[in-house]
């Protein structure tokens, strides 16, 4: 059975957007305290490996019907070039997907939108540029490219040992609310193969996706035989949300991220669990 991948999806980049708010005006304010604040330059370009795992028990409609456990994976590698660095803030980056693949017990499926650009970055007032290019791989390159984004912009400049509160209405429509937990946990020599130390990170939240009106397909009770569209107010989905990352403390580069994201149910499927992991390729 196939999940439905790209809603789910979608359920984690809505999370996401709640990252994207203005950049401190430094990267790094003292020898003990960091903004993190990513510090771009035209004709950077860098590669990153995603790795995003949906799993969960689906309940196929009818009285009948037994719960059966999915899972599905996305695993791609996404480079992201900066084309250009404006006077006033503005950040201009083209993204694509290099290689990629989804993996389900129906098999494994090569991604469709290898090698399309797809143009994106930050205005001058801190806010995403809407993507433009390939519609599914815009769509595609901002669910992986967005996951991150989430504990990587602190409330304020923070020292190692420090932990903050905060609490965000976010979405594509503010209608999602998280709070939590980040807390700035070390500093480190090395991490893997990156060359240079490195912020560690820990953040921590719970959220939840208001309820959205939709058309579901009911018997028409005039005419049993015939199925008509009916509004249905579907449940609010709470989730939580924990991540550790690591970011380099000059450039405020991420240079690895890991995290894992919980739900009683979305849609249809119940206990979700969804894990990710997006790496910086140093080779």
């Amino acid at each position: 059975m196939k999940i439905c991948f790209a809603r789910l999806l979608l359920f984690i980049s809505l999370i996401a957007v709640c990252s994207f708010v203005p950049p401190f005006k430094t990267a790094r304010a003292d020898d003990n305290t960091y903004s993190l604040k990513r510090i771009y330059h035209a004709g950077d370009k860098d590669r990153y490996h995603v790795n995003i795992v949906v799993q969960g028990t689906y309940q196929p409609e009818g009285l009948l019907a037994k719960p059966m456990k999915v899972q599905e994976e996305l695993d791609a590698v996404v480079e992201e070039d900066t084309k250009e660095v404006r006077p006033d803030g503005t950040i201009i980056l083209e993204s694509r997907i290099i290689s990629g693949v989804t993996k389900s017990d129906q098999g494994t499926v090569k991604l469709d939108t290898i090698g399309k650009p797809v143009v994106t970055g930050w205005g001058a007032d801190g806010k995403i540029i809407q993507p433009t290019g390939d519609p599914s791989a815009a769509a595609q390159i901002v669910q992986m490219d967005t996951l991150p984004g989430i504990d990587l912009k602190l409330p304020h400049p923070m020292k190692i040992g420090d932990q903050a509160p905060f609490q965000l209405a976010c979405g594509f429509t503010n209608d999602q609310k998280i709070t939590g937990t980040i807390q700035m946990v070390a500093l480190v020599d090395k991490v893997g193969d990156y060359k240079g130390k490195a912020v560690e990170l820990k953040l921590t939240g719970n959220g939840m996706v208001a309820a959205h009106v939709g058309d579901v397909y009911k018997p028409d009770p005039n005419h049993p035989n015939q199925m008509i569209p009916t509004l249905v107010k579907n449940e609010d989905q709470s989730f939580k949300l924990e991540t550790t990352s690591y970011v380099d403390p000059v450039t405020g580069k991420t240079i690895s991220i890991s995290g894992k994201l919980t739900s009683p149910k979305f849609t249809n499927i119940s206990d979700v669990t969804i894990t990710y992991t997006r790496q910086l390729l140093t080779k």
